[in-house]
């Protein structure tokens, strides 16, 4: 009697776990891997970007200049304070998304860019947070790009 009670709590201990493992499996198929990149983007990026929010103080514009380097499809882009992003380049829309310190506070974006058939100019898409202690806002931004240097284009 002891063995046949242990034989059926072992049971329906195996299968109440291949139950709830079933239930954890997913339907979903991985994604599909990234589209051959369109050429060599890396190089350093001249950058004009408008910014909207619905908060008053969080609106405007800025310059700056964005370094890229490009191993098949990753990216790595660095801004002019050193902060680094991590990207994917899928056929001609790059995405990468991160935080960084933007004194006194944090942004976090996520960015969508659109590299020109030339691999010499970019048109770009953000959402945006930021926050600080007492005060934080959101919104967007459009930007555009042109690259000053380095690349082999497309």
């Amino acid at each position: 009697m002891k063995a046949q009670t242990i034989k059926q709590i072992t049971t329906t201990a195996l299968l109440s776990g291949a139950i709830i493992l079933t239930g954890c499996s997913s339907d979903s198929a991985p994604p599909p891997p990234p589209a051959a990149p369109i050429g060599d983007i890396s190089g350093t990026w001249a950058i004009y970007e408008a910014y909207t929010s619905a908060s008053a103080g969080c609106s405007g514009y800025d310059s700056y200049t964005l370094t890229t380097a490009q191993s098949g499809n990753s990216v790595t882009v660095t801004d002019n304070s050193g902060n680094v992003f991590n990207g994917t380049l899928s056929g001609n829309k790059l995405t990468w998304s991160g935080s960084y310190p933007d004194y006194p506070g944090t942004t976090s974006s996520n960015v969508t860019v659109t590299i020109g058939a030339s691999c010499t100019t970019l048109t770009a898409t953000a959402t945006w947070s930021y926050s600080e202690t007492g005060f934080s806002c959101s919104g967007t931004s459009t930007s555009t790009g042109t690259r000053i240097s380095g690349g082999t284009g497309c």
